[in-house]
């Protein structure tokens, strides 16, 4: 049995609906892979980038200020300096080296102080 003009259009009309639609489902999929993809990298790199670094953070971080007594020295100064002084260094000593800072030494319970309120400012 043979088909009528009208009923071959139909048939062709419903096949190219029909891979229309398929095509339309498929890229609707794909594009919903790559939103749910954004999201999950978005939420990977707040979690290992953002929260705990200071160099990730796109906002300014203020330092606490601890020593008004820093010193610029040499880095001789700091081979000169031995465990006693280490331990009754009472400034703020920035290494340099041709008048560039290389470091910064500081007593170890400023260095604690520095970081509980970095800590306290990114919780907030």
């Amino acid at each position: 049995m043979e088909l009528s003009k009208a009923e071959a259009s139909v048939g062709e009309f419903e096949a190219a609906w029909t891979k229309c639609a398929k095509f339309t489902i498929v890229l609707l999929l794909l594009l919903s892979l790559y939103g749910i993809w954004i999201v999950i990298v978005a939420e990977l790199r707040k979690h290992f980038m953002g929260t705990r670094g200071i160099m990730a953070k796109t906002q300014q971080v203020d330092i606490p200020y601890l020593d008004p007594t820093v010193q610029h020295v040499g880095i001789s100064r700091l081979r000169a300096l031995n465990v006693t002084q280490l331990r009754e260094l009472d400034k703020t000593l920035v290494i340099q080296d041709n008048d560039k800072p290389l470091a910064v030494l500081l007593k170890y319970e400023h260095f604690l102080a520095m970081q509980e309120k970095i800590l306290k400012a990114e919780g907030q």
